[in-house]
């Protein structure tokens, strides 16, 4: 399955290319239809990329930090293997792509994507490397991966989302451990609390992430995306009714309900932080090429992920 996911990947991928380098040199007096997609196309590609590859980073770092906590015992480390797998071939690649044409079409001078995201994309590749090492059995293996796959997200969050750092960390934080929550099988009432944790931490860098890169706040500081405040709002509800109701955390149907939400929630704060620069005629196109690249590369994401659950 797994091969069958990587040919699946490099087909979308070859379409999707196409598609773009036709929209970035089209002429908006002749192909109309292609200048539309001129910029929402790349930003709709790279956006469902981002949230593929935060998925992975997050199960990187989920995956050293547990058993460094004394959570080694009931910490799903197969789905967190898979996640960052999926995370680097269905989410870092469409990424890498989609980043020039992007830059081509918002009229920066740079055509490539800038050498630190390829930075944080192999430093992610050498945590997986490590990872199955006798080096990650060790403390201090499992320390330096999680520090180096922490390291990665930062780096990644500075790049692309300037005036909120740490987003990416707790996008993927969140992410991860939702996604495991929806396809798993059998009770695991531990990673449960993983999800309002990481939810805690998306609305505080959704709501107040400025802050971290402009402090103390002046006249010229940051604010955070319009938008951002509701999806804010909306993660500290569902954090709080994981919290307060049981059912919620005890039950397989409210597990799976509230994991379902927190994606949802996760994917909502990607798709209003990368509108931001469009117009508000350009925006529904861009979510529904949004929504059309989640569910394209989420066929290859499945095929690789799924098989590997008991």
């Amino acid at each position: 399955m797994k091969r069958y996911s990587l040919v699946i990947l490099v087909f979308f991928l070859l379409i999707i290319n196409i598609l773009m380098r036709r929209a970035a040199d089209a002429n908006p007096f002749y192909a109309s239809e292609l200048a539309l997609l001129r910029h929402t196309l790349p930003a709709g590609v790279a956006a469902a990329g981002l949230l593929a590859a935060a998925l992975g980073a997050g199960a990187q770092v989920w995956r050293g930090a547990l058993p460094l906590c004394g959570a080694g015992e009931w910490s799903p480390q197969r789905s967190w293997s898979a996640m960052t797998l999926c995370g680097l071939w269905c989410g870092w690649l469409p990424l890498l792509c989609a980043l020039p044409f992007c830059s081509l079409a918002m009229g920066d001078e740079a055509d490539t994507p800038s050498r630190w995201l390829i930075g944080a994309f192999l430093a992610l590749l050498l945590c997986r490397i490590l990872s199955h090492l006798p080096l990650s059995t060790f403390f201090a293996g499992r320390l330096l991966i999680t520090l180096i796959a922490a390291a990665a997200c930062a780096i990644c969050g500075q790049q692309l989302w300037p005036d909120t750092p740490l987003g990416i960390l707790s996008l993927g934080l969140a992410g991860s451990a939702a996604l495991y929550l929806l396809t798993q099988r059998s009770p695991a009432p531990q990673a449960v609390w993983l999800v309002p944790a990481g939810l805690a931490l998306c609305a505080y860098c959704a709501a107040f992430g400025h802050l971290l890169a402009s402090y103390p706040p002046h006249e010229l500081s940051p604010t955070p995306p319009e938008g951002s405040a509701g999806v804010a709002v909306g993660m500290v509800v569902l954090a709080l009714s994981i919290i307060c109701l049981p059912p919620l955390r005890r039950t397989l149907a409210g597990r799976r309900l509230t994991a379902a939400l927190a994606l949802l929630a996760a994917a909502a704060w990607v798709g209003v932080r990368s509108a931001a620069p469009f117009s508000e005629s350009d925006s529904l196109l861009y979510l529904g090429l949004y929504a059309a690249a989640l569910v394209l590369f989420a066929i290859p994401g499945a095929l690789i992920y799924l098989p590997t659950r008991r």
